[in-house]
């Protein structure tokens, strides 16, 4: 599936799953051009999750600053662990390929 503006404007938001939904929290003009996209979206969920997810958008703040290569290889060894065990993760794995342009920002213990 070859679509590089839905890859800019996941680009430019916040993407959160939880309780049975995917929420997608970005600028104005990205939740809009994402909605044409929501059902290749809904397909890419399903692909990644395993099942089928909600979606909502949310039209508000950006998503957190980029941060660059030599940033993340100053993160502690925990740090540098939780991101190891995150890209090994299969969900991670099918959605990076879905996605193939896509850059994973921030990773977050959930173990905490």
């Amino acid at each position: 599936m070859e679509r590089p503006f839905v890859v800019d404007n996941l680009e430019v938001a916040t993407v959160a799953e939880g309780g049975g939904e995917l929420v997608i929290t970005g600028p104005r003009e990205a939740c809009t051009m994402l909605r044409f996209s929501e059902g290749d979206l809904a397909l890419a969920v399903q692909r990644v999750f395993g099942k089928p997810l909600r979606i909502r958008f949310i039209e508000g703040a950006a998503a957190v600053s980029v941060q660059s290569n030599a940033s993340m290889r100053r993160r502690s060894d925990t740090e540098g662990e939780v991101v190891q065990r995150a890209m090994a993760d299969p969900a991670v794995k099918s959605f990076r390929e879905t996605f193939p342009d896509a850059e994973i920002r921030q990773v977050r213990n959930l173990k905490e």
